[in-house]
């Protein structure tokens, strides 16, 4: 958490030349129709499919499939479960820090002007990328625990997800890379501190 909170400060409140070079870079891609269709599905929060929201499904269905398979895998009725849910509501403290966090740092986004720091919404660190950051951090530790031989892809699966996530929002200007990029930290910071809280969690972790 601490990183999110140090790349909020060092962003400040407007754009940063890394956040302007990812928008150069993918900008190019969207003068091509069925690219800024899809791009503009999967940004957008106001209407359906919801593409910014549905896409945290995914790691949510990861890891209720990889649950099901190891509960029905359990060598008897009553037998103990290697893993526990109650921690991962513990990360879920994440997302009254980000909306803190977004009011303190009151930070421009790339649509937004800004009238009066407080009046407006910042954009760091953002809503859409911490809850998609939380599902996908709590759905690779269940992963982990329930079905070792499914992290490497899981992984590469999340992290692709993430990926696309952080260019389809910096591509149609819903939010800065680094906004994506700060809820991100945010995200994997709650999830850490929610695993370090199980018993024997820092050993685990």
């Amino acid at each position: 958490m601490g990183a999110c909170v140090a790349l909020g400060v060092a962003v400040g409140d407007g754009s940063t030349r890394v956040d302007e070079a990812v928008v150069r870079a993918l900008a190019p891609a969207l003068r091509y129709d069925l690219v800024l269709r899809h791009t503009e599905a999967l940004a957008t929060e106001g209407g359906w499919p919801f593409g910014a929201y549905v896409t945290v499904a995914l790691p949510v269905l990861l890891a209720g499939g990889a649950a099901l398979l190891a509960s029905r895998a359990l060598p008897r009725p009553g037998a103990r479960e290697r893993w526990r849910w109650p921690w991962a509501l513990l990360a879920l403290l994440a997302v009254p820090v980000q909306m803190l966090l977004r009011e303190l740092f009151g930070r421009a986004g790339p649509r937004v002007v800004l009238e009066a720091r407080g009046l407006l919404h910042g954009a760091y660190p953002s809503g859409a990328a911490l809850a998609l950051g939380l599902a996908a951090g709590i759905a690779l530790v269940v992963v982990a625990e329930v079905r070792p031989r499914w992290l490497r892809l899981s992984a590469v699966a999340v992290a692709l997800l993430l990926a696309v996530h952080l260019a389809v929002r910096a591509a149609m200007l819903k939010h800065w890379a680094t906004d994506v990029a700060g809820s991100y930290l945010l995200a994997a910071g709650a999830v850490l501190l929610a695993l370090a809280s199980r018993p024997g969690g820092r050993e685990q972790a």
